[in-house]
């Protein structure tokens, strides 16, 4: 986004116009050097509680870290808990309490970890001894040095702290009371939170005091603040994670684990546990009930699959088995969060380690398709005194781990299970009607899988005194021949009789079978048409000449099996180029720089007979071996740059020859490459089938030039058939993609002899929408600190998918206002929608609307189109205040080097400093209602708009005369410019400076260089 400011004195508008660059976008990754961290100061009361508190030394972007906090033990208490915060709604990690030591482990995907100004990265909230005096020192230490970390305190005196303010519930109701515990408190206590609208509090005891709250308000990530006369105590509302062992088999090795809880929330969550074992938290942000379905399997025992379920109380949470090795699903019927660790084990290890889990977009992902059972059903007949009737195969598809028991029939009906490789299971079910009198007997096999899936195979078993038809088919075997594996198909048939009566049957194939039969079922006699599927023989291995298949028929009285083969009759190639295993090859291409050396290239022959090989040109020679390969070699030795064609003829005693086409391309210059399509962007839905393959035509003039692709991002996949040479049909597409929102940047690079193309790629990875956006906080844009709103005030929205998949900057509507609306998404404060400034996939700017003038509080709500549907976000209540003044900063941290221009319009620095008595001008926002009203969405006014409110501003801490105050020329309102003078006599150097709108100030730690 840019800002065009200006200012004058005595200078002609616009002179001074300048593009400035405000960043608005989520900050990159950071890598290394290690994080820098700095605990901060402090002061608790004896016997009391105190918050430490662990920010950023400077906003930034961090994705994960591990430290370890050291306490006194015998000035604090070991009843810890700890919180964590992040930018985007997906912070998550664990705590692992070995008092007086406290290993912390944090991650964020978006890497929202560090970025808001206003926001600590670590609480932990510890007991204070009552024999406790002074200033105990706090420091940390990271042993994978991924964070390195400065020591603070905290200072013993005051009586006024804070124990717990619940915030495991979620968007909390208007209406609901929340109970807050501490000490110190009197009926002259005031307790407010900053960014949550409460209707009332009410003093219980010095121990308690009860906030109703006034709107609808996500407590986690909120600063409370409680005052009694001159002492005043802050706390920062986070979820607890209090040890639990509850639910798992590891659960005593986790007991003195704390899980720290993304605010994101998804109904259904899959994931992995290491070799070591594991155990997976799940918390329920929900005011009713949570129930849990939750399946864990080995990974290499598809058999072996378990499952349970939970009931999880509102603001409750279970520890879930992980099992060792396993992967794990859960359902729920409502959102939860969700935390998942490992064992690390090892000397000096974590106790445990998080371990990733994907949210799964149900509403993108089609549901799993039931449970198949082939056949559906099972009738069987028996003529008492005979043998027992042969055992049943079903077979069970989409599902490859099950279990089977006899429902009903025990006595004589009985199953077994056998897996099958990644594609299903077999059920053998078996009889034993010895004893049973004659009659129809029902029984019911009930088959349940992975998922909750499960499916009922009924079975009806005649026992009869008569004798029972025994079917037969004619002929026993069936044997297809074709010369190769893409021949048109033709037909055989078998009949099916009966001994005594007619008789139904059906009919089971293998699973991918290439055999074909018509019809699968009906009664004797009957005539089956077998056949084969090319789509099925087309991808035979090409050294297996002969590929065998079978069917089943059952009927009442027994099942026959029937064996079928088929078997190429010609020759059969692989090749390198342009063709498909067993079915050419559509030929060989060569490319060659007038001059060079001969060209050699092998086709693969399948294994039976003695091959040979000629060739129908004199620059190509073929060569047959024993080991079944045609060498062929080209040489460019006196032939002109051009484009030739021939064959090569493969030829085996008694079977069909193939002739393999040649093309050899000689060239003086090498031809330069093209693409069809220069840029590529794919949009992916987080837990959605991967999309569609995007396709390019890759030329070189006609001139078949070889070819070598370079990929950047492991997301990215590009498929050059064969690796062929040109023009060839390249195949781009997404492979393992980013499990985190966001937009990704990669590309492929096509080399060639003598040219080079290179192709960018770009992936914006959209959250899934199985659940609405997750808001995690509203904080200025320039100051990144939350509190109430003002109207026309910039903020900015984080979270999970509280912006559009695809980023965008602002537009302008059919009005030429700023457009509310941009890539489906929509926000609005008390119905009326906010101009839109940027969005992305976790965080969106906007402006709130001047229609919240004069009220106490605005209900915001977050609303987005998505193919899936129209999901929303639960509308939060903000605080409404008159202003909310701050300076935007050079590289949007919210503090440091303020953006400011100097009298001669420079961009103000330590390498350009301000002089004393000059003019500066400092870009601003949250002045709040103007005069003229400020209108909702208008750009450039071309009248002059000044806040309605006074402004007065300071350097260094002396106060600086104000020239003006008024909105940006240029831009749009809710960006402010204020004019000062630079006091005299400031030293030179960073001055701390600060702008009041009616006694509000900005934020500290911005500062202007001064001369």
């Amino acid at each position: 986004m840019f800002l065009l400011v200006s200012h004058n004195k005595g200078m002609t508008r616009g002179a001074a116009a300048l593009l400035l660059a405000v960043s608005i976008a989520a900050p990159s990754v950071l890598a290394a050097p290690p994080v820098a961290l700095r605990i901060s100061n402090e002061s608790a009361p004896a016997g009391g509680w105190a918050q430490i508190r662990i920010y950023a030394q400077q906003p930034t972007a961090i994705a994960a870290g591990r430290l370890v906090l050291k306490l006194d033990p015998t000035a604090f208490g070991p009843d810890v808990r700890v919180g964590l915060f992040g930018a985007n709604a997906d912070s998550v990690g664990v705590a692992t309490i070995d008092w007086p030591n406290i290993d912390i482990q944090f991650a964020s995907g978006t890497a929202g970890i560090g970025q808001l100004a206003g926001l600590p990265v670590i609480v932990v909230s510890v007991p204070v001894s009552p024999t406790a005096f002074g200033r105990l020192p706090v420091a940390a230490t990271s042993p994978d040095s991924t964070v390195t970390v400065e020591p603070g305190s905290v200072t013993v005196g005051g009586s006024l702290s804070i124990r717990d303010i619940p915030a495991n519930m979620g968007v909390l109701a208007a209406g609901a009371t929340v109970p807050v515990s501490g000490t110190g408190f009197t009926e002259a206590s005031q307790l407010v939170i900053e960014g949550v609208a409460l209707a009332s509090t009410h003093y219980i005891s010095p121990t308690e005091i009860d906030l109703v709250i006034g709107g609808d308000a996500e407590l986690a990530g909120k600063l409370a603040r409680v005052t009694d006369g001159s002492h005043k105590f802050e706390y920062y509302c986070f979820q607890s994670g209090a040890p639990s062992s509850q639910g798992s088999t590891y659960g005593a090795q986790f007991s003195s684990t704390q899980p720290l809880f993304p605010l994101f929330a998804s109904p259904s969550v899959t994931g992995y546990s290491s070799y070591a074992g594991g155990a997976v938290a799940i918390q329920n942000p929900s005011a009713t009930a949570a129930s849990i379905a939750y399946t864990w399997a080995h990974c290499c025992s598809w058999a072996n699959s378990f499952g349970a379920s939970y009931v999880i109380p509102p603001g409750g949470w279970v520890l879930a088995d992980g099992i060792s090795d396993s992967n794990f699903s859960l359902n729920a019927d409502r959102p939860v969060r969700v935390v998942a660790m490992s064992l690390c084990g090892g000397p000096g290890g974590l106790p445990a380690c998080l371990t990733s889990t994907t949210p799964v977009d149900t509403a993108a992902v089609p549901s799993a398709p039931a449970m198949s059972l082939t056949p559906a059903s099972l009738a069987v007949a028996w003529q008492t005194g005979a043998p027992a009737p042969a055992d049943r195969t079903v077979l069970v598809a989409r599902s490859v781990s099950v279990t089977a028991t006899a429902a009903s029939g025990a006595s004589w009906l009985s199953v077994k299970t056998a897996p099958t490789y990644l594609s299903g299971a077999t059920l053998t079910v078996s009889f034993n009607p010895s004893g049973l009198a004659p009659g129809v007997y029902q029984g019911t096999i009930q088959v349940r899988g992975a998922a909750a899936s499960e499916a009922a195979l009924p079975v009806t078993l005649t026992v009869t005194a008569a004798a029972v038809p025994i079917l037969s088919a004619s002929p026993a075997t069936i044997a297809f021949t074709a010369p190769s594996t893409t021949a048109a198909p033709y037909q055989q048939t078998v009949t099916l009789a009966a001994s005594a009566a007619p008789t139904p049957f059906s009919i089971t194939l293998d699973e991918g079978t290439w055999l074909k039969v018509s019809p699968m079922s009906g009664t004797t006699p009957a005539t089956l048409t077998l056949t084969w599927d090319p789509a099925v023989t087309s991808q035979i291995y090409y050294q297996q000449r002969t590929t065998g298949a079978s069917m089943t028929i059952s009927s009442p009285g027994n099942v026959v099996v029937i064996p079928a083969t088929f078997t190429f009759t010609g020759v059969q190639t692989f090749q390198t180029f342009l063709g498909a295993s067993g079915t050419g090859p559509d030929g060989l291409v060569f490319s060659a720089l007038t001059g060079s050396a001969a060209q050699r290239q092998t086709i693969n022959v399948d294994p039976q007979g003695v091959i040979t090989a000629t060739v129908d040109q004199p620059w190509m020679t073929a060569e047959a071996d024993s080991n079944q390969t045609v060498v062929v070699t080209v040489n460019p030795a006196g032939l002109t740059p051009a484009v030739y064609t021939g064959a090569v003829t493969i030829s085996e005693p008694g079977q069909a020859p193939i002739a393999v086409p040649v093309k050899f391309a000689v060239w003086s210059k090498p031809p330069k490459l093209t693409i069809s399509k220069p840029s590529f962007t794919f949009v992916q839905t987080v837990g959605a089938p991967l999309v569609d393959y995007q396709s390019a035509l890759l030329d070189s003039a006609g001139i078949p030039v070889p070819v070598t692709i370079f990929t950047s991002g492991a997301w990215l996949n590009v498929v050059d058939r064969y690796s062929a040479p040109t023009p060839t049909t390249l195949s781009i597409g997404i492979v393992n993609p980013p499990l985190k929102p966001g937009q990704y940047d990669g590309s492929f690079t096509i080399q060639s002899p003598g040219d080079s193309l290179y192709v960018p790629v770009t992936l914006l990875v959209e959250p899934g929408r199985a659940t609405p956006p997750a808001l995690a906080s509203v904080v200025n844009v320039a100051s990144g600190i939350a509190g109430a709103v003002a109207p026309g005030e910039i903020v900015s929205l984080r979270g999970y998918a509280v912006g559009a998949a695809a980023p965008s900057g602002l537009k302008l509507d059919p009005t030429g206002k700023l457009a509310a609306e941009l890539n489906g998404l929509r926000v609005t404060f008390d119905g009326v929608p906010a101009p839109i400034v940027y969005t992305s996939t976790n965080q969106t700017n906007l402006i709130v609307p001047y229609e919240v003038t004069g009220r106490t509080s605005t209900a915001m709500r977050v609303t987005y189109t998505a193919p899936s549907g129209l999901v929303q976000a639960v509308a939060w209540v903000l605080p409404v205040t008159a202003a909310a003044p701050a300076i935007f900063t050079v590289g949007s941290t919210g503090v440091g080097q303020g953006v400011i221009l100097n009298q001669d319009n420079s961009v103000n620095s330590a390498a350009n400093p301000a002089a004393p008595g000059s003019t500066i001008a400092i870009i601003a926002t949250g002045e709040g209602q103007t005069s003229p009203a400020g209108i909702t969405g208008v750009t450039s006014p071309p009248f002059l708009v000044k806040p309605l409110l006074p402004v007065t501003a300071s350097i260094g801490g002396v106060a600086a005369e104000v020239w003006a105050a008024r909105s940006a020329p240029g831009y749009f309102e809710g960006v402010l410019q204020v004019d000062i003078v630079v006091p005299a006599g400031l030293p030179p150097g960073p001055q701390p400076i600060t702008i009041s709108v009616d006694g509000v100030s900005s934020q500290a730690g911005v500062t202007v260089a001064v001369q």
